[in-house]
């Protein structure tokens, strides 16, 4: 450093995670044992909304007998995480690609329920939060309002 100021491709990172990851140094709104803590509401299904992808729902133990009961609205607080497994992977058992996860903040976003998203990697790395588009305009739909802009037809749909 030169007079206080950084030089050289260090002085460039906090500019290029800005520009190219607007979600980078976020941390998950899920704990990392989440398998051990919370409470698994789904099987694995099928998502024409997730890239085509299997999914496998997880809710946080606080929130998942709410969820479960279909409570609208879900209580402030209440976390999902979305496990999301190739295409070809119907049994879920394969790799995780990637998750969505979304928690319900009062006042945050009236229009999709309130509803804080995040898109992750598979190592849990966030790639994009907060009022995402893509995630609101769907959970936002008419056909969501009345599970609490969730998709809760698909809790314990296992055969």
């Amino acid at each position: 450093m030169t007079g206080g100021l950084r030089r050289g491709p260090a002085a460039l990172a906090p500019l290029v995670c800005l520009a190219l990851l607007p979600s980078c140094g976020s941390d998950p709104i899920f704990p990392e044992d989440y398998r051990s803590t919370f409470s698994p509401v789904s099987c694995c299904v099928y998502s024409i909304d997730h890239n085509l992808q299997y999914v496998k729902i997880w809710v946080n133990p606080e929130s998942a007998a709410a969820y479960l009961a279909s409570d609208n609205p879900l209580p402030e607080g209440t976390t999902i995480v979305k496990e999301e497994y190739d295409g070809d992977d119907d049994t879920c058992t394969g790799t995780i690609v990637g998750f969505k996860a979304a928690r319900k903040e009062a006042g945050f976003a009236p229009d999709s329920c309130d509803w804080f998203f995040q898109d992750l990697k598979p190592n849990r790395h966030v790639l994009r939060e907060g009022d995402i588009g893509s995630c609101a305009s769907c959970h936002g739909d008419a056909m969501y309002a009345a599970t609490d802009c969730t998709a809760l037809a698909v809790r314990n749909s296992c055969p």
